[in-house]
């Protein structure tokens, strides 16, 4: 096992803790979100020719904030988090500044625009990880942003055209049935 690869393990495990942590502000997050995040973040690293493990790093910590101070600015405090955390396990400081750029740029709701293929893969991956698992969107809705159930299903198709729109016409074909779904439940 190559040194990146124990540093992504360590990620894993310590994403993994804080997830199951009685601190946590997005309940189920790790096997209804990140879990889907690293495979298309693996997938895409590798199609776009960009180091998947650091990818894997950027997906397992994007969200890190969301975690741990709640969805309010948790880019921001993801990428803190994500500094001190890959600095203290030694990881390489130009890979920690993609990694922290890439956390900073991948809400859409934020309209930061990724300037590299790492940031695109990372924004990317969130958004078609976001349409794997429509428990997710309504987690936040339900959860995160107290909506009445009445009220989800609206927002939730709201979230699925918002994460449709995120991804590029090259990766579209990824969650197309999944898109063509949800149209079909809550679009209409």
């Amino acid at each position: 096992m190559t040194r990146d690869e124990k540093i992504l393990e360590q990620v894993r495990v310590n994403t993994q803790q804080t997830c199951y942590s009685s601190i946590n502000h997005y309940p189920g997050i790790y096997n209804n979100h990140l879990v889907s995040v690293v495979k298309h973040a693996k997938e895409l690293a590798l199609d776009y020719g960009v180091d998947p493990i650091m990818m894997q790093i950027a997906a397992w910590l994007h969200d890190i904030g969301s975690v741990l101070h709640g969805r309010k600015d948790h880019h921001i405090t993801g990428a803190k988090i994500a500094d001190e955390l890959l600095t203290t396990l030694g990881y390489d400081r130009e890979k920690i500044e993609i990694v922290k750029n890439c956390i900073l740029k991948h809400r859409g709701s934020q309209k930061l625009k990724p300037e590299t293929d790492a940031e695109l893969i990372l924004a990317e991956a969130d958004a078609l990880a976001n349409l794997d698992s429509p428990g997710v969107l309504y987690n936040i809705s339900l959860v995160c942003e107290n909506k009445t159930p009445q009220e989800s299903d609206a927002a939730v198709w709201e979230k699925v055209q918002n994460k449709w729109a995120q991804i590029s016409l090259r990766n579209k074909h990824r969650v197309l049935d999944k898109y063509n779904a949800y149209k079909t439940l809550l679009g209409g």
